[in-house]
């Protein structure tokens, strides 16, 4: 059924008009009053020719099927609440209790009110208070949040700054917020290369270390010698200052008010069930929808999990966060999120109640998964621009949905959706998106005329301009249609293409640029990429693609630079001479072609050919592609932060680690090799009995597939010289035996089961096709998998072109592709052992390496 379907027919002198609709959008009333706004056009037809339709009032206008919408109010509808107020109305009973936690470092509720007090007063002796912003390294560390609130309680505002952002972009905020005084919890030496203002000063937490002096006691004044007097806050004052990005390729700083963000927060208390007592904050504190995961907890007793510094971009360490400790809530990327669930083990996200997703689009898959492994956690998407403090809409995601909307407006927020014109759009019919309500800012610093563009006066209420497409059903859901400009948003950033343009205009090898967002699917994975088409200065296509991306690196953002660069003769226009982007954008993104370098590692090493093969099986897999050398570089695959962030964790769980920055200043895999660090320490004894369900596994199971025993992976290989099938079976036995998930079994029912590692795994078949074809060896060893009762590997081999090959299938349950290079590896050492007449020893390796499917 379409969204709505009119028919007419024709009865002597009369129209009959019926409406064929769908209830998503319209209830009986709303469809009434649609097919009264089309007898109205089809009279003015009549009656009034000459006419236009926007000069009259259709009935729906005043029959409530406009799109101009309003929540209900909050408690607090003049915002008087100020952060601090609030903050200090939400110590708990027990004041001991953890605030902030990071690492093995514990922030109580106390020591954030003694130190932030110091910290308020230090910054007021020297005379920084009300009127002033104060920057603040946003270090991952509980002595920044005390930095922060300590700025807060001064009376100032703090401009969170991010070292891991290019020179530029911290050169030009320090200097457009005029900024002379940086606060950070680090050694004031890391701060020594910093491209600086020459009147900023720095100060460490040990600086500003000073007691506090008590309040005025009754019947003192202010000013005697010994009291500090808080400054009197409103919640006019500015909190802090947001920069995104700018069209002409600076940010600009959107100005957030105390009574901003304290309705932002104060409006969750209307939207869910019960505040935070946990909440794992994995955005940088420069990034605002950390407002969500600092000041929800902040304001209502609960505690901030900060994760450590150097692996704020490891997923391994958040499922270990939230297990340790008893996460409740946490907000991610979709993208992030999908990554989490492929990598927690057993129950470490049990302790969850409540997953926020933002920044991206989430897709129907990862709602359906996530339901799938926790039907009691919600799964809530959230939407809203910063200019609107961090969130005005909110969808409670649920599972078979065939859509996910941006949802409901919040608690005191009210919208417009507008036509070019000025006027409401009628339901369902898309428009700009103008918000309104106590979250809408004071605008952008320094920007007037800015400022008076995108924020506007409407029937007396302030409203901003967001930009975003959007329509709304009867019901005041909203759903996003993409943008009415250039802006884009990748990996939960905005993004201005202009900016990136004149970035690449910079170079003195481009003569036209145009940046477009398209999309690519890698296992089933849609994700945005920014993709550059250049001109050459020549009006050709020679550049030096290289020294392009170095430049950019130097100016942007990570989330700024192209994931891919076409370069053309000329970029498409349009009949006015404007670029064709649409044209652009459905091009897509150039698929990297696979290396035509030998994928396998050459060097002697044994140990580091290892290391390298599995790094390549992980790249390939991440990336989509079929072959990858040593030396090939990350970006030029189409390498970004996401990607490396699933790399680092599919790599994880074949005993490799290194962080997902590495890959950024290692960017091929030799370079990154000597950096990846062997989990584990002495051979691990061979454990059996029940075994914890990945969330993989658990998905598997809560989808009760007809078919369970043909959900298989398998690989073929090429052996250098024939070896017997007995042979082959005892090698893979034994890689069988040695690896537990390997060897064992899913017993249960239905949607119950657990894993469980028996202590002599079912003999691994291995069958001898002869001269057979390749599609009659996998059916016989895939026929032969059984997940209840094993086996879970089976393989057979062929004789083929005067070579022998064989092949090896095994459950998706027990491997993934990362998986795959560790097997082969084993089995190689398990054959060549065999082969000599020795013991087969695969106790060498620090630790089994096959634990399960994490993809």
């Amino acid at each position: 059924i379409f969204d709505a379907t009119f028919f007419a027919q024709v009865r002597g002198n009369n129209v009959g008009l019926s409406l064929e609709y769908s209830g998503r959008f319209l209830d009986a009333d709303g469809a009434n009053l649609l097919l009264d706004d089309v007898e109205f056009i089809l009279a003015l037809i009549v009656h009034s020719p000459q006419s236009g339709v926007d000069r009259f009032e259709l009935p729906s206008a005043s029959g409530g099927l406009n799109a101009c919408q309003a929540a209900p109010q909050t408690d607090d509808p003049k915002g008087s609440s100020t952060l601090v107020s609030l903050i200090d109305a939400a110590i708990p009973a027990d004041p001991a209790v953890a605030a902030v936690l990071s690492g093995s470092d514990q922030l109580s509720w106390q020591d954030l009110e003694v130190r932030s007090l110091a910290i308020g007063v230090a910054l007021n002796r020297r005379g920084v208070g009300r009127g002033h912003m104060v920057a603040v390294d946003v270090v991952r560390d509980v002595s920044t949040v005390a930095l922060i609130v300590g700025i807060l309680r001064s009376g100032a505002a703090y401009v969170p700054l991010d070292l891991s952002y290019p020179e530029a972009h911290i050169s030009y905020v320090l200097n457009d917020a005029n900024i002379d005084l940086l606060l950070t919890a680090r050694p004031k030496a890391a701060h020594n290369q910093l491209s600086a203002p020459p009147a900023l000063k720095i100060l460490g937490s040990n600086d500003l270390a000073e007691a506090p002096l008590t309040a005025p006691a009754q019947g003192q004044a202010d000013g005697d010698a010994d009291v500090w007097a808080p400054p009197r806050l409103t919640g006019e004052d500015p909190a802090y200052v947001i920069y995104t990005s700018g069209s002409s390729g600076n940010p600009k700083g959107v100005v957030v008010s105390h009574a901003n963000i304290a309705f932002a927060t104060e409006a969750r208390r209307h939207s869910y069930d019960a505040p935070p007592a946990c909440f794992l904050m994995v955005s940088s504190m420069s990034f605002d929808s950390s407002m969500v995961g600092l000041w929800w907890p902040l304001t209502s007793g609960g505690t901030v999990v900060l994760p450590d510094e150097d692996r704020s971009d490891d997923i391994v360490h958040f499922c270990d966060l939230i297990a340790r400790h008893s996460v409740t809530h946490t907000l991610m990327l979709p993208s992030l999120y999908d990554i989490l669930l492929d990598v927690a083990q057993g129950d470490q996200l049990a302790t969850l109640e409540t997953v926020l997703v933002a920044g991206e689009a989430c897709p129907l898959g990862l709602i359906d998964r996530h339901y799938g492994l926790f039907s009691n956690i919600s799964l809530i998407n959230e939407y809203g621009p910063t200019e609107t403090t961090v969130w005005s809409h909110r969808a409670v995601l649920t599972p078979n949905r065939t859509d996910v909307p941006i949802g409901e407006l919040i608690a005191g927020a009210h919208a417009r959706v507008v036509a070019p014109d000025g006027s409401d759009r009628p339901l369902g019919v898309p428009g700009e998106l103008w918000i309104g309500g106590p979250g809408v800012t004071a605008g952008y610093l320094g920007l007037d005329d800015l400022t008076a563009t995108s924020f506007v006066v409407n029937a007396g209420r302030r409203m901003y301009r967001t930009g975003d497409l959007v329509d709304v059903d009867q019901a005041g859901t909203y759903r996003f249609h993409g943008r009415i400009d250039d802006q884009v948003k990748i990996r939960g950033h905005r993004v201005e293409l202009d900016a990136v343009e004149a970035a690449l205009l910079r170079d003195d090898q481009v003569r036209d640029a145009a940046v477009v967002l398209a999309t690519r699917t890698i296992n089933g994975r849609t994700q945005g990429v920014l993709v550059a088409h250049v001109v050459g200065a020549n009006g050709g296509q020679s550049v030096d693609e290289t020294s392009i991306f170095d430049a950019l690196r130097v100016s942007l953002a990570e989330h700024m630079i192209p994931g891919a660069l076409v370069v053309t003769d000329q970029l498409p226009r349009l009949p006015n001479g404007k670029l064709d982007r649409r044209t652009l954008e459905e091009l897509g993104v150039p698929k990297p072609a696979s290396s035509t370098k030998p994928s396998e590692s050459t060097v002697s090493d044994p140990e580091q050919r290892a290391v390298e093969d599995a790094l390549a099986v992980g790249w390939c897999a991440a990336l989509g592609i079929g072959n990858v050398s040593r030396d090939d570089d990350f970006y030029d695959l189409g390498g970004d932060s996401i990607v490396a962030i699933r790399i680092a964790a599919a790599v994880r769980s074949v005993g490799l680690s290194f962080t997902p920055r590495d890959i950024f200043t290692h960017s091929t895999i030799a370079d990154l090799a000597p950096h990846v660090v062997r989990l584990g320490g002495p051979v691990e004894p061979r454990r059996s009995g029940p075994m914890p369900l990945t969330a993989i596994q658990r998905w598997f199971f809560a989808h009760d597939f007809k078919q369970p025993n043909r959900w298989n992976q398998g690989v073929w290989l090429t052996l250098a010289e024939p070896i017997p099938a007995s042979i082959l079976r005892e090698a893979l036995h034994a890689v069988v035996r040695h690896h537990e998930a390997l060897s064992s079994v899913f017993a249960g029912s239905g949607t119950n089961f657990e894993q469980v590692v028996g202590d002599d795994p079912v003999v691994t078949p291995v069958f001898d096709s002869g001269f057979g074809d390749r599609k009659v060896a996998e059916t016989m060893a895939n026929q032969a998998i059984d997940m209840r009762s094993g086996p879970q590997v089976a393989g057979c081999v062929l004789d083929e072109h005067g070579s022998q090959s064989f092949f090896i299938s095994a459950h998706h349950l027990v491997v993934d592709a990362v998986a795959w290079s560790i097997i082969v590896e084993d089995l190689g050492s398990a054959i060549s052992a065999l082969v000599s007449g020795a013991d087969v020893d695969l106790a060498k390796r620090q630790t089994s390496a096959v634990h399960g499917s994490s993809t």
